[in-house]
């Protein structure tokens, strides 16, 4: 999960690639096919899930050029990340004494106090996977140690995905295949909405 946000470091790899052939004229019109793509995805799990690896605030990491020569920042300093992690903060805690307390200890590990000031704990960040790192480190802020594990735990898929392309090849395909966008997007849209009520229903009944 850590991984999701740190790659949008991909335009700079794409500018890289196409910057001295025929498609670099369509550079900018990718980039906002990709970032327009990008804001209806991202949700503020993964800007949780970026400032908790401890490997993106390694001052080795961060001295090196992401893709396109653009220059790396710690997740602390970048807005939007902060943002989404003190909303997903807010989604997480069941009481403004939580959501203190976690704000609290996301501060000591950033800040870099306590276990997490310790230099084994600063070489570590690069050899040991993140959620043995936070298994290590994590006994000072326990709660937010929790919260990184079940978080970086999440393996990234597209079985969310794949399920719409299933229900879409039902309703678009070589023999029906005259409607349009909008269309077939209800349509998908329908289909997906009867059968988790069909499920639902089929589910409360064994109950």
């Amino acid at each position: 999960m850590g991984e999701i946000y740190e790659k949008m470091d991909m335009l700079g790899e794409i500018k890289d690639v196409i910057s001295n052939n025929k498609y670099a004229s369509y550079y900018l019109e990718v980039e906002k096919i990709l970032l327009t793509r990008w804001e209806k995805m991202t949700i503020p799990l993964h800007c949780l899930g970026f400032a908790l690896c401890p490997r993106f605030y390694d001052t080795c990491y961060l001295s090196t050029l992401a893709s396109g020569g653009i220059a790396r920042e710690a997740p602390k300093l970048d807005k939007e990340v902060v943002l989404g992690v003190m909303e997903a903060f807010k989604k997480i805690c069941e009481s403004q004494e939580e959501y203190r307390m976690l704000r609290e200890q996301f501060a000591t590990f950033y800040m870099r106090k306590g276990l997490h000031s310790t230099t084994s704990s600063h070489m570590d960040v690069v050899t040991m996977d993140a959620i043995d790192w936070w298994s290590s480190y994590g006994s000072k802020t326990p709660e937010l140690a929790n919260v990184a594990i079940r978080v970086l735990s999440q393996p990234s898929n597209s079985s969310s995905a794949e399920r719409n392309w299933s229900t879409y090849s039902y309703i678009h395909n070589v023999k029906r295949n005259r409607l349009n966008c909008k269309g077939q997007t209800s349509w998908c849209l329908s289909t997906q909405t009867f059968n988790s009520s069909h499920i639902f229903l089929k589910i409360t009944k064994q109950v």
